[in-house]
């Protein structure tokens, strides 16, 4: 699995464990609606229920509403469909599965990881609804809540993107309505509504608008950050640091005030280099360019592939950049096209503590580092962590590099040197430039498998 993909896949999975205070951006687009005028595949061909159980009277089978909902779940397009491609990928060890029942659709995670908990949850049709009930802190189940969304739109031939980020907005406002509504019970679980009689008619689309309670965030520093929102029909996606800072904003159908103040509320939250101008002179959405920021009203498609991996022909775009552009890669992570430059700490170190681990360090032009650690714990069995990031100044005002999606692999080998990774996961951690010379390494994986309390690296050669 090389670095490129493990940042998409930790964008999407992060996103959706967030859940409801930050939505994913669902896929975008819709399939073609299932309507009463023409007949669902559940209506065409029998159903898996029907064929199973052809003894069960037709009052024992599911509604249309449910058999249709249920088949866009599934669907190899939906958002859960896509979930599943990424767990069956990446984590083998994690399955979904799904039951069509009488009155409910179920959906069952059996997982054997250590970092994903199995569970089951039943969206039940209450008729022009699917319900369900989760503990407070299931973020798992929030992002089922949300894929099921994603269903009840494709059923009904919405905009799935527009759907799931205009129940996002709801919570924002604290409105409860016939499309979403949920609950807060006396045990600390809530119960989830998901209206499912037709197209919603999402009125409360124009008071949603990106503000700093959305956002979660603090102002920008010298940590390369991503940022995202999924607010009614606004969206932003935005990566950097305080003095690079990219931000892409978009709207669905049209660019209009509600643009424009979730724009301005951004920039008054992040706080980029130079967000004292934008504030009090960008007063109206346009292209403009200034020695502080630079707007691009309907940037090229080239422009916004950099940042996001699809376009939505139903939105219009705006490209706001403050300071010049840092990285401009594939997710807009960094330039994977960036060519390797000379740095005194690029090269070959080794732990002079437990010297069994080594690290390559490798500097590219656009100041990012790459930094791949190699613990040998037996001939055939090798731990790996790839790592990527930028160094800034500590509170020491030292130079450290700090991480929290670092990817740990552990790989072992048979006799004929072939390789399999027998272990994966998510780690964090830095590293830090002392004054002697020397890079201090702490990482979360390195402690929990007891490798050593730490590492402390020497140049070699």
């Amino acid at each position: 699995m090389n670095q490129k993909n493990i940042d998409k896949i930790i964008m999407r999975l992060a996103a959706a464990a967030l859940s409801l205070a930050l939505l994913p951006l669902a896929a975008c687009g819709s399939q073609t609606a299932t309507t009463q005028e023409t007949p669902t595949p559940a209506q065409e061909t029998p159903a898996p229920a029907q064929e199973t159980q052809p003894e069960m009277n037709r009052d024992e089978l599911p509604s249309d509403m449910l058999q249709g909902v249920y088949n866009e779940l599934t669907a190899d397009y939906s958002a859960y469909g896509e979930l599943k491609r990424y767990y069956g990928e990446f984590m083998p060890d994690v399955k979904y599965s799904e039951e069509l029942g009488e009155d409910r659709l179920t959906v069952t995670l059996d997982s054997s990881s250590e970092y994903v908990e199995s569970g089951s949850w039943s969206f039940v049709d209450e008729g022009d609804a699917l319900t369900t009930t989760i503990a407070n802190d299931d973020y798992t189940g929030m992002g089922l809540v949300l894929n099921v969304v994603d269903a009840v739109a494709l059923y009904y031939g919405m905009n799935t993107g527009l759907a799931v980020s205009y129940v996002n907005g709801l919570g924002m406002l604290g409105v409860n309505n016939d499309a979403f509504s949920e609950t807060e019970n006396a045990d600390g679980t809530i119960t989830f509504r998901i209206g499912a009689v037709g197209v919603w008619d999402m009125k409360e689309l124009d008071q949603m608008v990106i503000t700093e309670d959305t956002l979660y965030a603090d102002p920008l520093g010298e940590d390369y950050v991503n940022q995202t929102a999924a607010v009614g029909k606004i969206r932003m996606y935005s990566v950097g640091t305080v003095d690079s800072f990219t931000m892409l904003f978009y709207e669905y159908e049209d660019l209009d005030d509600v643009a424009y103040q979730s724009m301005v509320n951004a920039v008054k939250t992040l706080q980029p280099r130079g967000w004292e101008s934008f504030v009090q002179n960008y007063t109206a959405i346009e292209s403009v360019e200034t020695d502080e920021y630079t707007v691009t009203v309907d940037p090229d498609e080239d422009t916004i592939f950099q940042i996001v991996d699809e376009i939505d022909g139903l939105y219009r775009y705006v490209l706001v950049q403050f300071g010049e552009p840092q990285n401009n890669g594939d997710d807009g992570f960094y330039d994977y096209d960036a060519e390797i430059a000379d740095s005194m700490l690029s090269g070959m170190w080794q732990d002079e503590i437990s010297q069994r681990a080594n690290l390559d360090v490798v500097m590219y032009s656009d100041g990012r580092y790459e930094m791949t650690v190699t613990w040998g714990s037996g001939a055939f069995e090798t731990a790996v962590w790839e790592i990527r990031g930028f160094f800034s100044a500590d509170e020491n005002d030292n130079a450290a590099l700090s991480y929290e999606y670092g990817y740990y692999s552990v790989r072992t080998y048979d006799e004929d040197g072939n390789e399999t990774i027998t272990q994966e996961a998510t780690t964090q951690g830095s590293f830090t430039l002392q004054d002697d010379g020397k890079l201090r390494w702490l990482d979360s994986q390195v402690a929990e498998n007891g490798y050593s309390e730490g590492c402390l690296f020497v140049q070699e050669g």
